[in-house]
């Protein structure tokens, strides 16, 4: 299977992108499945599972699926 990408996604325009790529082997419209479209559904906490029985709350929250860093609480907000 192929990853179908957007134009816009692939010159590194991913604002400007519509959510759409073209399969070229099915020859249609497809949905880009470039990374900065995740939904960021699955998080985890940088500092690891010690930090819950400090009682504290992690500093980073990153996305399991994409790796990106959704949210720094030292920056006050995402990184995206």
């Amino acid at each position: 299977m192929s990853t179908w990408v957007s134009p816009d996604c692939a010159a590194g325009k991913c604002r400007a992108c519509t959510g759409e790529a073209w399969d070229h082997d099915a020859d249609t419209m497809t949905e880009c499945e470039c990374e900065c479209h995740c939904s960021h559904e699955n998080l985890t906490g940088d500092e690891g599972p010690l930090i819950w029985l400090k009682g504290e709350w992690p500093k980073r929250w990153r996305c399991d699926e994409c790796g990106e860093i959704v949210y720094d609480r030292e920056s006050g907000g995402s990184e995206s």
